[in-house]
């Protein structure tokens, strides 16, 4: 488990981990209530390297990771405490 460095902005600090797997996909689970925000750099970011990010509350984000796993080389980061 990794703490974000802010606790409602995922930045690209965050991502170290996760992208350092070199995914085709990112998926961020953004809380039930959706209170995770991506801040415009995590977006730039995965733009310029051809990750495909895939946004949605906690719940959505699980089950689309669950679809997506073994078609795709995939992350995902969730935000689980709200």
């Amino acid at each position: 488990m990794i703490w974000r460095k802010t606790g409602h902005l995922l930045q690209l600090d965050d991502l170290a981990e996760a992208l350092a797997a070199e995914p085709e996909a990112l998926i961020v689970g953004t809380g039930t209530k959706q209170c995770l925000k991506i801040v415009p750099e995590v977006i730039a970011h995965t733009n310029k390297a051809g990750i495909e990010l895939l946004a949605f509350d906690t719940r959505t984000a699980c089950q689309t990771f669950n679809h997506l796993r073994g078609k795709r080389r995939i992350v995902a980061v969730l935000h689980l405490t709200c």
